[in-house]
């Protein structure tokens, strides 16, 4: 019975140093969120460590990982922030960061409007002391996450700046070249539009009806100073301006709903359009600024130009940016010897079934 016993207790010692062999030698890791995915300045990143970055972000910045060539793009933009933000702690020292805090601020009020509308309104929505004092709190350090994100950028263009000012880093009619045909459907002359009409100021019932009346004499062939003189109580401004469709303005998106590819005389609206300040000129001969409120516009399309391509020439102010934005970040990337592994990335995400977001995938 001893040697019985002895006998099993031998075995089942050989058995674990087997096991424990075995698995070293085909390269098992239990815990999938030691695996190492990435290496920067020559520390390791594992998948646990991207896991716990994408968990910590912010709901409407963290990305939507569902396959592995996400998690990949997560983790390249994880290396690429750590390596802005550590020129930027380096420029700061040297006191060549000025981010000023407003426009921070302003950046900030632009990704959460319903924020600022809730504390300028506590009334409306019940709010107490502690809950003021609270979101303060929330937005005053999402202001400071702002100024950091916004002197991580401005570090990598003082660097350009730099170093295109040093001969160190310019830009080949080579390069000019292979990225003006990867964006050559981007970069075109942007579509133009002239109109001339009405804006009744507001968006109420009563506004709708009087642009709605505006439309109708204006398609009878009423002038416009006429129609603007009819609706003076309802506070109608003439108007006659010039837009370009720019996707990034897209409080005009309304406006060119209407107003693309259509012909000159198109009677346009009522569209609501945000105000503007237009600069004309007295009876002095001095430009003032006129503000025009916001309403409904309702136009008649005088002149409209099409998008045009835009030559290689015309082109290089455009791509001189981008091309330099990218060798730097090359650089840094070198500089730092960033190395990505990617067939150590998990296939997808868990993120639909509530479980890691990256370390439990399978290797």
């Amino acid at each position: 019975m001893k040697c019985a016993q002895h006998v099993f207790c031998v075995s089942v010692k050989w058995l674990l140093v087997a096991v424990v062999l075995g698995g070293a030698g085909c390269g098992y890791i239990a815990d999938k969120s030691r695996i190492k995915i990435a290496t920067i300045n020559g520390k390791s990143i594992t998948r646990g460590d991207l896991e716990k970055v994408i968990r910590e972000m912010s709901p409407d910045e963290r990305p939507n990982i569902r396959t592995k060539g996400d998690v990949l793009k997560a983790l390249q933009n994880y290396l690429d922030a750590t390596l802005k933000n550590d020129l930027a702690d380096k420029l700061r020292e040297q006191g060549k960061l000025h981010v000023d805090r407003q426009i921070a601020e302003q950046v900030y009020r632009s990704k959460h409007p319903e924020e600022f509308l809730k504390m300028d309104n506590p009334q409306d929505y019940e709010l107490t002391p502690q809950d003021l004092e609270y979101m303060k709190q929330e937005r005053e350090y999402g202001i400071d996450e702002e100024v950091k994100r916004l002197e991580a950028e401005q570090a990598v263009y003082i660097a350009i700046g730099e170093a295109v000012q040093s001969g160190a880093m310019q830009v080949s009619d080579e390069e000019y070249q292979e990225e003006y045909e990867l964006r050559k459907d981007e970069l075109k002359h942007l579509e133009k539009a002239a109109f001339a009409g009405i804006v009744v100021p507001g968006s109420e019932q009563s506004s709708v009806d009087a642009a709605m009346s505006a439309r109708a004499r204006l398609a009878q062939g009423e002038s416009l100073d006429a129609i603007a003189a009819a609706l003076t109580e309802q506070g109608a401004v003439r108007v006659e301006s010039g837009l370009e469709n720019n996707p990034a303005e897209m409080k005009y998106a309304g406006f060119w709903q209407q107003a693309s590819g259509a012909e000159p005389g198109t009677i346009l609206g009522p569209i609501f359009i945000q105000g503007w300040v237009r600069v004309r000129q007295n009876a002095q001969g001095q430009e003032v600024a006129e503000p025009i409120p916001s309403g409904l516009l309702v136009c008649t399309l005088t002149d409209r130009v099409e998008p045009v391509q835009k030559s290689l020439e015309e082109a290089k102010q455009d791509l001189v940016g981008l091309i330099l934005y990218s060798k730097m970040m090359d650089k840094l990337r070198k500089d730092a010897n960033v190395q990505v592994f990617e067939d150590k990335l998990p296939d997808q995400s868990m993120y639909d079934t509530g479980q890691s977001l990256v370390s439990q995938s399978a290797g």
